[in-house]
Order: structure tokens, then C-alpha cells, then sequence
């Protein structure tokens, strides 16, 4: 049997990650498998957000924590409980190939101002060499969120050298992008909201930056789709220099060295990251 623990203590040192990131990192894509495997789980939810960058799109992309998904069709899923309680026992069972793993879940309720229709959860892995579960992951899925764009099915990126495979429903790269543009209004708007949004926006600008330089303006689609996405939130905007105001930019520069630089030890500094994004975005009106 593998030795788990010897394995991601290398890992962590030859690439200078927390060793708890990584941990993290590899129980994710177990999670994913498990949930994509779940019968009424995998077909009715879609991932979204940074986890799907990592683990779906760009091998090797930067460090997530969580896994963020929306449902296919509006509305509440029945029995959250029992199809999160069948995703454990499988994860577990995953899992128990590759040592003595213990895991547990946990329903989570969610502060405002999240979505209102939202089901949160979360699973806390057991390593072998854990005495407890340390590794805590959070999922949540939100269930009055729209899909616009078609859903895309990808292969799962584990990153580790283990034969672990299953097909996963995630958003459009363009969807995406238009809901970090989206998130960074609402931030802007909750800014003096203690405990919600502060933490994503390093991390909303360095994924932007990233997108954006690999793909460019993405079909001149992402201004209607953005319109549309803040429609259903009720946001607005005027410009497109909404998305890079100096008080956001601030909040990104605080935070970039604790909040980020964890995720991705070799990312530029934040001014180049925040200068280049400002191009980056406009263009996406040009």
C-alpha cells in the first residue's frame, strides 16, 4: 500500500506548499470522483469556481479549498442529507485503498449575505497519520443560480500519480469568468460586511489574470453574459472600471501574500498581477 503521508510530505517540500494545502488538494479529487460517481449527485450539480480550474481545466493551476457547485435545473435537490451521506460512504471507500482513511460530514449553515438557497456541507478527512480529522473541506451548492451557458464534462486533473477517473459537469470557462466579474461588484458592495468576500477578491484578480492571458476575449461573449448573471442578483454596473476600483485593489494588495501566495508559492507580485488584469478586462469590451 502507498505511504500517503511520505508522498505528500515530498511533494510539499519540492514544490513549497503547505503540507496541509496539499493534503487538501489530494482529498479534493476524491471528493470530486465521489460525488460525480453518487447517483443523483453528479448528474444534477455543476462545479464552478476556482476548484474547477485546478482540477478540471489547467493542470497544475493554483491551490483551492473548496468545492462550489450550482444545481443543473433551479430549485432545491431533495434528501441533501441522504445523496451527501451515499458521497461520504463512497469517498470513504475510495479513500480506504490508499490507507486507513476516516471521514465525516457535518451540514454547515451558511452566514448571510450568501445566496439564500444554498446547501452547505462539511467533510472532514482523517488521514492515516492524522490522530484526528484535520482536513476539513467545504461544499456548497447553490440552487437559484442559473447555468446560461451549455455544461461541458471534463476529465478529472488528480495530480498525483494514481489511477483516479471519473467525468465531471463543470461550467463554461466563459461562465466562469463572468461570475468572478460578478463577485467582485458584490464584494465591492459588502465590503463593509465583516467575514464575506474580502478573502476571494486576491484570488478572483490572480484567476482573472490567468483566464484572461490564456484565452483572451473569449468570443466577445463575456459583457451580455455578465449582464445577465448580474441581473439575477440584482447587481449593477456602470463601466467596466468598476471591476478594478482603488478599494478593491486594496483589498488585493493586504491580502495577496497571506491569501493567495499559500495557493500559488510562485505568483508575480500584485501589482504586476493587478496592472496587467486592468488591460486584460477592458478588453473584454473592446
Amino acid at each position: 500500500m502507498r505511504n500517503v503521508g511520505q508522498i505528500l510530505k515530498d511533494l510539499a517540500r519540492v514544490n513549497h506548499v503547505q503540507l496541509h494545502i496539499l493534503e487538501k488538494d489530494y482529498a479534493l479529487s476524491y471528493l470530486l470522483v465521489a460525488i460525480a460517481r453518487t447517483p443523483g449527485m453528479g448528474n444534477q450539480i455543476v462545479l464552478k469556481g476556482g476548484t474547477a480550474l485546478r482540477k478540471l481545466y489547467y493542470p497544475g493551476y493554483r491551490f483551492s479549498e473548496d468545492l462550489d457547485y450550482s444545481t443543473v435545473h433551479i430549485g432545491p435537490l431533495a434528501d441533501y442529507d441522504q445523496r451527501m451521506t451515499l458521497v461520504s460512504q463512497l469517498l470513504n471507500e475510495l479513500l480506504q485503498q490508499n490507507g486507513p482513511f476516516i471521514i465525516q460530514l457535518e451540514p454547515l449553515i451558511l452566514p448571510q449575505p450568501h445566496p439564500g438557497q444554498q446547501a452547505a456541507y462539511w467533510v472532514r478527512v482523517q488521514f492515516p497519520y492524522h490522530h484526528q480529522p484535520l482536513c476539513r473541506l467545504k461544499v456548497e451548492i447553490t440552487t437559484d443560480e442559473p447555468i446560461l451557458l451549455p455544461i461541458i464534462n471534463r476529465q478529472v486533473l488528480h495530480g498525483f500519480d494514481e489511477p483516479l477517473v471519473a467525468m465531471v459537469s463543470v461550467y463554461d470557462l466563459r461562465e466562469i469568468v463572468a461570475e468572478k466579474l460578478r463577485t467582485l461588484i458584490q464584494v465591492r458592495m459588502k465590503l463593509s460586511a465583516r467575514g464575506w468576500g474580502a478573502s476571494r477578491v486576491c484570488r478572483d484578480y490572480y484567476d482573472l489574470w490567468s483566464i484572461l492571458q490564456q484565452e483572451g476575449q473569449m468570443g466577445g461573449q463575456i459583457p451580455e453574459l455578465l449582464a445577465q448573471k448580474c441581473k439575477i442578483r440584482n447587481v449593477t454596473f456602470k463601466h467596466p472600471s468598476d471591476f478594478i476600483s482603488p478599494d478593491l485593489f486594496d483589498v488585493a494588495r493586504k491580502q495577496w501574500s497571506q491569501l493567495l501566495l499559500p495557493f500559488v508559492p510562485h505568483a508575480p507580485h500584485a501589482e504586476k498581477v493587478l496592472s496587467e488584469v486592468q488591460s486584460l478586462i477592458y478588453a473584454l469590451w473592446e
